[in-house]
């Protein structure tokens, strides 16, 4: 990353003292910047030396522990915390289990504003679209319903 020319902070003092108008604009407005720049440089210079003492190997595991996301589509390399929408699915997905069956979208949006009202979206059509970012969690099996992709489907029967 390229490093922030130094400017000498007495010249731009001084230029704000200036009587035109426009050398007096620029200089009040380089010093309300740098009254604003201190504080993130203080806190990045900070930030960089920790990140410097950081293993690469726990940068690389953390890399891996949850991917983000862009459309539905996880980035290489990128990590990311678990957003409302993945908790969402999780949870979604012990509702599923617990019913022991296959759920159809509108009895999982019930049963998801019952049981996780915090979590619930707005409309089974939210929903929907949330369930279909996350195919690698939850399926559509053969329009009987959601089931965690992980596990083996139960029998019709059962």
């Amino acid at each position: 990353m390229m490093e922030r020319p130094r400017i000498d902070m007495k010249a731009v003092e001084l230029a704000a003292q200036s009587p035109d108008p426009r050398v007096r604009g620029v200089a009040l407005h380089r010093l309300e910047i740098e009254k604003e720049i201190g504080p993130l440089d203080s806190f990045l210079s900070f930030y960089c030396a920790e990140a410097a003492a950081v293993p690469a190997a726990a940068l690389a595991a953390a890399r891996k522990a949850v991917p983000a996301r862009v459309n539905g589509k996880p980035i290489k390399g990128m990590a990311a915390p678990k957003g409302k929408t993945v908790r969402m699915v999780e949870a979604a997905k012990e509702v599923i289990v617990a019913s022991g069956r296959p759920m159809r979208l509108s009895a999982l949006f019930e049963a998801m504003r019952r049981d996780y009202p915090d979590l619930c979206l707005s409309s089974a059509d939210s929903m929907r679209a949330r369930l279909a970012e996350h195919k690698d969690l939850l399926v559509n099996v053969d329009s009987r319903g959601y089931w965690p992709k992980d596990t083996e489907v139960p029998s019709p029967d059962a």
